[in-house]
């Protein structure tokens, strides 16, 4: 293995750390807080936190470990073989599938409905809130565990 897979690995590895403790924090506290409050000040927070965090560096991290991941991806299969290249590869797979494409098609768009919902209606509200908080929160945990994985297997490779 080079140098610069190794270091590729390793920056790879911890944006995936991170951004499965940004995931973790949601599922474990952020999401229980909410749901402790009331609706319409659960919403808005919600949608506060949905606006704020794409300006952020969370993005930078977010879209660059996909660019990485893609890349991990191509040495490992197409580069110098190296005896955890599999542990790369599925490493990189976890985040891509996992973090990132979860996130686009489950956790965005129940995103971009609670911002569109409106609801003048205190039980509408309700309603709306409880599914996006059951909905949103599964696919969350479904994106922390990938997030993990991925670290976990991205380590494997650096020590197999």
């Amino acid at each position: 293995m080079t140098n610069f897979l190794a270091a590729l690995l390793i920056v790879s590895l911890t944006a995936s750390g991170i951004i499965g403790g940004v995931f973790f924090i949601f599922s474990t506290t952020i999401m229980r807080s909410l749901a402790a409050r009331p609706t319409d000040e659960a919403i808005g927070i919600m949608n506060e936190i949905n606006a704020v965090i794409v300006r952020t560096n969370f993005m930078a991290v977010f879209l660059g470990n996909v660019i990485l991941s893609l890349v991990v991806i191509g040495f490992s299969v197409f580069g110098n073989s190296f005896s955890g290249r599999w542990f790369a590869v599925s490493g990189a797979v976890f985040y891509l599938i996992g973090g990132f494409l979860v996130t686009i098609i489950f956790n965005v768009p129940r995103n971009n409905a609670l911002a569109a919902a409106v609801p003048d209606d205190p039980i509408a509200a309700n309603l709306v809130w409880q599914d996006y908080l059951r909905e949103w929160t599964f696919w969350n945990h479904v994106r922390t565990f990938a997030c993990i994985a991925s670290a976990m297997f991205l380590a494997f490779s650096l020590v197999s």
